[in-house]
């Protein structure tokens, strides 16, 4: 396919995209903020009545459950306010590869219909509009994954998680953007464009999962569901200001979604839900955790909800927490640094412990990740280019040119097992530094060492991928600060460290500063041990209580 017929399909997509919402949610141009004005984040559709602004401004998940399933408010007006803020968001940062809004209606009538008759909820989730990243395969819809050469492939089946979302009584509405391959930190491709950052149109809202990011920021989804092999529900998380829930491998199916990089074993990508408010995280995992998904999914662990381990960490008078301040590869900009302080003293006000944690060899995590992540000597991305003729964009099978045999493969896995037995050691002894006689309960780590990046220079994943290689579940939490002209003036703390990824950051720093990443929302993540999705979640809470976030 030549280069003009392979973007006049894509361009053609994007305008079907485009043809199927109903007119009445597209707001005028005129009344559109200018192109030039950078922050959009807290504009609302002026399309919105009262009411509706009211709805889209409950940004806590269970509150909203509440009135719906009380009959305060119904699953209809409900979705028709988010329906509108979503098409708003979608004209301001374009989040959008899919909408199902006739159907969403259809549904919505139907749940309210059946809390009339019945009483009854059907679910924990019932009447709740969900966005989904566009991986997840609808029946009846179009999944491209951003994918030129996949235009025209329609699902013939729901993915397993649809098909728990929907039991559970969830309606959804709208796919958001990716990147192409789903292997990259920022949302551009040659079917629906680029994705911007609601704080500043000049930032990425980060990636994979930045289309679930930037519409959440604006209020235009309550929930969304993303996926992470490297950062991708946790780096938008932080650069949108939002939460975010890296789970374990197998415990929430994955079925039946797309994926670039299919089979590959030795760090698998996982899917975690995304939200405004801490209490969506919590709601989704019990939702699907009811529902037995180790019935329906073969690789999901029988893992029922455990609320005892769920509110073991806000019972305790003090946990013991370890900041890691940087991973010794790359330091972290102002801003930054200025949350994790802000963290720590925050935590130790609130009477908890907070020590400092030294990464274990990141050099070796990170080196691991890249043999794993181009062990197909790039092959997976090349031949879905080339049967369209799109470019492969930059940073996505770069430095790809050895596959991998067998046995080698099986090398690297060892290897893996190694690094992680290493980094359990580690947190295992320290135990002899806290005051409380028992290993630190979380890590707190910054998810980037930089806010949300300038648009194209989002290239550093070592934060966030280095826990995927580990497997550690995480939450990305908002600290409720942004950068401020004024304030992060200062230049990046510590003696230079050996390498490219130092060096590089550094400067990004010095020709941007602080006015380039005006407004950009600062957020942390928090590591638990491995498959300890209701602890961490528990510890998150206490963490938002803590930083006035919850």
């Amino acid at each position: 396919m030549s280069t003009a017929a392979f973007a006049l399909k894509g361009a053609k997509r994007a305008k079907t995209r485009d043809a199927l919402i109903p007119k009445q949610y597209w707001v005028p141009t005129k009344d559109l903020p200018p192109a030039e004005q950078t922050s959009v984040v807290g504009l609302l559709s002026p399309l919105l009545t009262d009411k509706e602004i009211a709805i889209v401004s409950i940004l806590d998940v269970t509150a909203l459950l509440e009135k719906i399933h009380s009959r305060q408010l119904s699953a209809v007006e409900v979705l028709e306010a988010y329906v509108k803020q979503t098409i708003f968001t979608q004209q301001l940062v374009g989040v959008l590869t899919e909408t199902m809004i006739p159907e969403a209606f259809e549904r919505a009538r139907a749940l309210d219909k059946t809390l009339a008759e019945t009483g009854k909820p059907v679910g924990p989730l019932h009447g709740l509009p969900i966005s989904l990243k566009d991986q997840f395969h609808i029946k009846g819809y179009e999944l491209n994954i951003g994918y030129v050469s996949r235009i025209g492939t329609v699902s013939d089946r729901h993915c397993t998680l649809v098909d728990l979302l929907v039991k559970a009584g969830a309606v959804y509405y709208v796919r958001t953007n990716l990147p192409q391959n789903i292997m990259r930190g920022e949302v551009d491709n040659f079917v629906y464009g680029l994705t911007t950052n609601p704080s500043n149109r000049t930032l990425t809202p980060g990636g994979s999962t930045g289309g679930e990011g930037a519409l959440l920021a604006m209020h235009g989804s309550p929930l969304g569901v993303g996926t992470d092999i490297g950062g991708s529900v946790r780096i938008p998380a932080a650069f949108c200001g939002i939460w975010s829930l890296r789970p374990s491998y197998h415990r929430v199916p994955y079925q039946w979604s797309a994926n670039s990089m299919l089979g590959q074993e030795a760090v698998p990508s996982v899917i975690g839900p995304m939200c405004s408010s801490y209490s969506g995280l919590v709601e989704f995992m019990k939702a699907i955790a009811e529902q037995e998904p180790w019935l329906h999914d073969p690789l999901v662990l029988e893992k029922p909800w455990n609320q005892a381990a769920f509110e073991a960490p806000q019972n305790k008078e003090k946990l013991s927490f370890a900041m890691m301040w940087d991973d010794g590869v790359t330091r972290v900009h102002p801003p930054i640094a200025r949350a994790e302080k802000a963290v720590v003293a925050a935590l130790k006000a609130a009477g908890h412990e907070v020590i400092d944690w030294v990464g274990v060899n990141h050099v070796e995590g990170t080196a691991i990740l890249d043999i794993v992540y181009k062990a197909d000597g790039g092959k997976d991305i090349r031949d879905e280019c080339e049967a369209s003729g799109e470019p492969i964009l930059p940073g996505l099978g770069e430095g790809a040119s050895k596959h991998l045999s067998v046995w080698e493969a099986w090398q690297l896995n060892k290897r893996r097992d190694a690094y992680r037995k290493t980094y359990l050691d580690a947190w295992n002894t320290s135990a002899s530094k806290t005051s409380t006689g028992r290993p630190v309960d979380a890590i707190i780590s910054p998810v980037a060492p930089f806010v949300a990046a300038v648009l194209s220079e989002n290239d550093n994943l070592d934060y966030t991928s280095i826990w995927n290689l580990l497997d550690y579940p995480s939450v990305v939490f908002p600290t409720g600060l942004r950068v401020d002209p004024k304030i992060d003036t200062g230049k990046i703390a510590g003696e230079p460290l050996p390498g490219e990824r130092d060096r590089i950051n550094a400067a990004r720093w010095e020709e941007h500063g602080a006015a380039g990443y005006n407004n950009a929302p600062i957020g942390l993540q928090v590591l638990g041990r491995r498959g300890r999705e209701e602890e961490i979640l528990g510890i998150a809470k206490v963490i938002g209580k803590a930083i006035k976030q919850i």
